[in-house]
């Protein structure tokens, strides 16, 4: 059985000291990746849901978007594209509280929305989103 060797160094040599730095490292990139995931998911699918809801005047279905409304999102990403988000859906869940709100919603309110600094930001804390407007 040959040993692998990583930057000249036998890593079955270099002890559990290495074993342990990479193992502290594939949990730091594991967790950095599913907080990087929660964030897109919350920017691109339940912020601008919640937008459109209080935009409508339909609070009740904004305050279900966050279980009722991610478990759609949810089981859509994961049944159509393979993409496993850190939260899995709920798949005997109620379909409430999801909509087709991307030709809905303001154009500009989105865009503000999507832009990089806002990634992972409720609605409300971004200026141009505070007062969400949509077309019924």
């Amino acid at each position: 059985q040959e040993n692998i060797v990583e930057n000249g160094v036998d890593v079955d040599d270099a002890g559990p000291a290495l074993s342990l730095a990479r193992q502290r490292l594939w949990e730091m990139a594991f967790a950095f990746a599913d907080d990087w995931k929660e964030k897109a998911f919350s920017t691109v699918f339940m912020e601008p849901t919640k937008m459109y809801y209080i935009a409508c005047g339909e609070e009740e279905l904004a305050e279900n978007v966050e279980v009722h409304g991610s478990s759609v999102y949810l089981a859509i990403l994961l049944s159509t594209l393979a993409i496993w988000c850190p939260r899995l859906p709920f798949l005997l869940d109620s379909p409430i509280a999801a909509i087709s709100f991307l030709d809905a919603l303001d154009d500009s309110q989105l865009q503000a929305l999507w832009r990089e600094e806002n990634l992972g930001k409720s609605y409300a804390s971004v200026p141009e989103c505070r007062e969400p407007r949509a077309q019924r």
